[in-house]
């Protein structure tokens, strides 16, 4: 246990400094270059148990975020939320599955049900085909591309010190540092057009998301939305903020912030200024004759 604790506190240690520094630009190009291949070390191909699954990390960031999780540092308000409102027989989409953590939850709680993953990043994608298998989970279908509004091929940026923050986009322009990857929509995936609960994180691809899903909000009077807002991201994609909160009410959502307790509560008042890239919160949304 001791051991334990002090590789999740050195790999926290290195991993908060090394993201922040090379996020800032502090680093020599060749010293960036030494991280991210350390970041990528199988010496971090650990596993964790969170929640109700063992976990392998594919790199040292993705283990720091499961030892987050594990310790109650991050996900607390998430889990609390996604767990009051998912049923044994939910059908849930998980968009920006990553490594699985919330899939594979998500997987036990609807035990009757199924979890649709989206991941894009081909190594994540066979992280979260290994934790789903090694799990024995069966009512998960893992889908190797990102969601979007129409099928077909996306650029796609890794961020080489946090997977977590890896990017799509609909600029192909190829650069050394892009790829692409393959894109589908919701509505294509889920099938008779039935969901229960959607979950986005896509780092300002929200909007093209829901695009892609319009049969799915039209059909489903009962689905809920827990969707990443960062104002940030969502301008780097060529939206402004305020697109997504009326898109959704548009569709005739009722939009609240996720709170800290894991309840709605108020969307920040500044919300829609934020130009920060560390200001985001969650967002809840639900149709009126669900709310109370």
């Amino acid at each position: 246990m001791y051991l334990e604790f002090k590789i999740a506190a050195q790999s926290i240690s290195f991993a908060f400094f090394a993201v922040y520094a090379f996020s800032s630009g502090y680093f020599h190009p060749m010293l960036s270059s030494f991280l991210s291949k350390l970041n990528q070390s199988p010496f971090w191909r650990q596993q964790v148990r969170v929640w109700e699954s063992v976990y392998t990390a594919p790199t040292l960031d993705r283990l720091l975020s499961l030892h987050a999780h594990r310790l109650g540092w991050m996900g607390y308000a998430e889990k609390r939320f996604l767990r009051s409102v998912a049923r044994c027989d939910s059908i849930v989409a998980d968009v920006g599955a990553n490594q699985g953590l919330y899939t594979l939850w998500l997987a036990h709680v609807a035990t009757g049900g199924r979890v649709y993953a989206f991941e894009p990043d081909p190594e994540l994608f066979q992280c979260l085909e290994n934790n789903v298998r090694n799990n024995q989970l069966t009512n998960i279908s893992a889908i190797r591309a990102a969601a979007s509004n129409r099928s077909g091929i996306l650029s796609f940026a890794l961020n080489e010190l946090n997977r977590g923050d890896n990017r799509v986009s609909t600029n192909l322009d190829r650069t050394p540092s892009r790829g692409t990857v393959p894109a589908i929509t919701i509505d294509e995936v889920v099938t008779n057009s039935h969901l229960d609960l959607l979950k986005i994180d896509v780092q300002g691809f929200e909007i093209e998301v829901l695009q892609g899903a319009r049969e799915i909000l039209n059909n489903n009077r009962s689905l809920t939305i827990l969707v990443e807002f960062w104002p940030y991201g969502l301008r780097q994609t060529g939206h402004q903020p305020n697109e997504l909160l009326d898109f959704l009410i548009k569709a005739g959502f009722s939009v609240s912030a996720l709170g800290h307790d894991g309840r709605p509560s108020s969307l920040p008042k500044q919300a829609l200024s934020w130009e920060r890239e560390t200001q985001y919160c969650n967002l809840i949304a639900l149709r009126p004759h669900r709310i109370g």
